[in-house]
């Protein structure tokens, strides 16, 4: 089982955060008029914030590429392999979204949750893979963008010091 000691600490710099941020606005102006993926009516600025914050965090801190393209809803968020999911004090669990498990291309990717602390202070939590989220996590169709998700509590989760690394070759850039 996990412990918060096995947890890593990233600090990103003003500027990483303002990357993060302007993709943010982006993903608002995309879902604007669309239920968010916390299933409510609208968009929730706040939660596309949070998640762009978390992938450039995650990206900063293994070297990896961040696109942060808007409405390529069919791509990992980082190096197009991982699935980052920011989680708050309040929603602390990692989530596997409800459509991901009926991709078979996602199913063995690894989520990350990434915890935001401050506005540049951000916590590598653990990761799961997609499919074994699904497998363990609390099934709930009140949340999620197609109406059901799977969410995991965060002491399930596996340290990030075994977390599967892609080689260089495998970039998408490359």
């Amino acid at each position: 089982m996990i412990q918060r000691s096995d947890w890593v600490r990233v600090e990103l710099s003003r500027f990483s955060a303002w990357i993060g941020k302007a993709a943010a606005v982006g993903r608002v102006k995309y879902a604007r008029g669309k239920p968010d993926q916390c299933g409510q009516n609208g968009v929730n600025p706040e939660h596309h914030r949070l998640g762009s914050l978390c992938e450039v965090a995650f990206a900063d801190e293994m070297n990896l590429f961040w696109n942060g393209t808007v409405g390529a809803v069919n791509r990992e968020d980082v190096a197009e392999f991982y699935g980052v999911r920011g989680v708050t004090a309040e929603h602390h669990h990692l989530i596997a979204h409800g459509e991901e498990k009926d991709r078979p291309d996602v199913l063995d990717h690894p989520l990350v949750s990434v915890y935001q602390e401050s506005e540049t202070v951000y916590w590598l939590r653990g990761w799961m893979f997609a499919r074994d989220a699904i497998a363990v996590g609390e099934f709930t169709t009140k949340r999620g963008p197609d109406g059901m998700a799977f969410f995991v509590p965060w002491p399930k989760l596996e340290p990030m010091a075994v977390l599967p690394l892609i080689e260089p070759t495998t970039w998408p850039w490359r």
